[in-house]
């Protein structure tokens, strides 16, 4: 007995010294940090399993993750079934108790596991990137016609955040892209994921398009590029920089598919878990001008509550409505036209008495969109600024 209590030993100081973590005929697989995770995962080669349940999964899991529940019956015949014996598999839970459990079982059917120690909640502490599962819903505009093509007829794409993370506020995503296409994966996709951890019901808005079936008119040309000094350069607030017939008509009819988002968020606000009183508009570039453009023209039903447009100036004559929301403007100094319009789009809230609020960065580079904040810009922080702006206004609690 002495002699296998000695063996036993002699086992579990081996299995240290060679960073294994070994249980008697249990299997035997190794434990890794964060660090050598990250390293082993970033290897295309390696399997990498998810042993969570799938609501746990939907939240968030690392790229490329396999979700089978550990705590299912059924969980190591469905390893078995998915799981090739030729490929090292780097596994994970929560916290690492059932990844370790999982490893054990595998380990005895002859895989290969490394387990990474503190699970998620390490992974995500050490600020390592989490993939999220977004679940999205596609409801047709009234705003459209049979006529047009099935990829251009106006729709919303709503991302709903877990029942019980919702708190009620809802933003309509209007994307950018010069009205001729629209940004949507960096506008609306990425922005639902960051607003749906944030408990905020996230609705896409594909509008109508200049699809280049409108011309300027011959001889006309793009006006001088106008700073930030000289907003007065733009008349209430029009910052278009060409006006014609055909390109304001698309304008007009993207404005009412916004309006129409609104109404339909409204319509299904109790079954969506959404305050009547908390939805808004986003926009971007473009859609900023698209947002505002809605938002003068709104009627009671399809007004917005409150209207933030990030990099977007108005694209036409700016009359603050009576009820005007209040208004979050953000951008940087040095891009020519939209700041200097947006500015003036400031100035025409304030002088109509309306609340507004502008943010005007004067650092960074690249596209205007979510970033990680590094500390070596300001700009990169604007994604949090909307959520302090959204709690300060009390639509987030």
């Amino acid at each position: 007995m002495r002699n296998m209590s000695d063996m036993k030993k002699i086992l579990t100081c081996l299995c240290a010294v060679l960073g294994l973590n070994s249980a008697c005929g249990q299997g035997i697989f190794e434990n890794t940090d964060v660090q050598g995770f990250a390293k082993l995962v970033a290897d295309s080669n390696v399997v990498v399993l998810d042993v969570r349940t799938a609501s746990e999964f939907a939240e968030g899991h690392l790229e490329r993750a396999i979700n089978i529940d550990y705590h299912q019956n059924d969980f190591v015949e469905k390893a078995k079934a998915t799981l090739s014996m030729d490929k090292k598999i780097a596994v994970y839970c929560r916290s690492g108790r059932r990844s370790e459990g999982a490893a054990k079982k595998l380990g005895e059917a002859g895989y290969k596991l490394v387990n990474l120690k503190g699970g998620i909640i390490a992974w995500k502490e050490a600020n390592m990137p989490v993939k999220k599962e977004l679940v999205k819903t596609q409801y047709l505009l009234p705003t459209g016609d049979s006529s047009m093509d099935e990829k251009e007829r106006p729709l919303i794409e709503v991302y709903l955040p877990m029942p019980e993370q919702a708190n009620g506020c809802a933003v309509v995503l209007c994307p950018g892209g010069a009205m001729r296409w629209l940004s949507w994966e960096s506008d609306v996709v990425k922005m639902a994921a960051f607003l749906n951890e944030h408990g905020i019901a996230a609705i896409g808005l594909r509008y109508h398009l200049n699809k280049g079936g409108g011309q300027m008119p011959q001889g006309m040309q793009m006006p001088p590029m106008v700073d930030v000094t000289h907003p007065e350069q733009f008349p209430q607030a029009d910052a278009n920089p060409m006006h014609f017939a055909y390109g304001d008509s698309i304008i007009c009819l993207a404005a009412e598919d916004a309006k129409a988002a609104i109404r339909m968020v409204r319509e299904h606000a109790d079954e969506w878990h959404i305050s009547k009183d908390k939805i808004g508009y986003m926009g971007f570039s473009a859609g900023g001008g698209v947002a505002i453009a809605a938002t003068m023209s709104a009627k009671t039903i399809e007004r917005p509550d409150f209207l933030c447009t990030n990099f977007g100036p108005s694209l036409m004559p700016v009359t603050v409505p009576a009820d005007a929301p209040p208004l979050l403007i953000m951008t940087r100094v040095d891009h020519p036209n939209v700041a200097a319009g947006l500015v003036a789009l400031f100035m025409e809230w304030k002088k109509a008495g309306a609340n507004a609020e502008l943010h005007m960065y004067g650092d960074g580079k690249g596209p205007y969109e979510l970033m990680p904040e590094t500390g070596e810009t300001t700009t990169e922080s604007w994604s949090r600024q909307l959520i302090q702006w959204l709690k300060a206004k009390r639509f987030y609690p």
